[in-house]
């Protein structure tokens, strides 16, 4: 695919903030699902979030505005019966089917280790699991996307400046109220 069939291929798509908000909608529904068939689970953050942003793989390498990034759940912890994993597993894949994710691939490793990928439509994944027997892990690893809006880069503070110091004259009229 070349540079142009690419950003065409990115401007069929729905918009990065379009996307990003159907990928944060999806994983609180998917936390939801969890909780649903074990409500003794306990989630680490009160709600899923952007974890990190990044450019794109190739072949939309060089589509200017495109991005992809990760998204988290912000796992949770307590234990899901070996007896209800098949259904966990069924009600957050379902969630996941809502927002186009199918085709999933499930891996057992031990009797308390279970781990599922649903593919999206654009490369995009989501993936969760139970392990350790006491841990559950949500993210999405979303596709590419051109933003309407860039991102406001992070400018880091320049620990060469200086410091404001107080003026003579106001120190001086502080301390002569002080006085009075």
């Amino acid at each position: 695919m070349d540079s142009v069939e690419a950003e065409q291929e990115l401007r069929s798509r729905p918009s990065f903030e379009s996307a990003q908000a159907d990928y944060l909608a999806m994983l609180d529904a998917m936390r939801e699902a969890f909780s649903q068939v074990t409500p003794s689970l306990r989630w680490k953050t009160t709600m899923s979030a952007v974890f990190n942003q990044g450019l794109c793989a190739p072949p939309f390498t060089k589509v200017e505005g495109a991005g992809s990034a990760t998204y988290d759940s912000g796992d949770a912890v307590g234990v899901i019966a070996v007896g209800d994993w098949p259904r966990t597993e069924q009600a957050v894949a379902a969630v996941g089917a809502r927002y186009g994710f199918t085709g999933s691939q499930a891996m057992q490793k031990g009797p308390t280790n279970f781990y599922v990928v649903l593919h999206g439509r654009y490369g995009d994944t989501v993936e969760f699991g139970f392990l350790d027997g006491s841990r559950v892990v949500l993210s999405v690893y979303g596709a590419c996307f051109i933003r309407q809006v860039e991102p406001t880069p992070y400018v880091p503070p320049d620990p060469f400046a200086q410091s404001p110091t107080p003026s003579s004259s106001s120190s001086s009229s502080s301390s002569s109220s002080v006085g009075e």
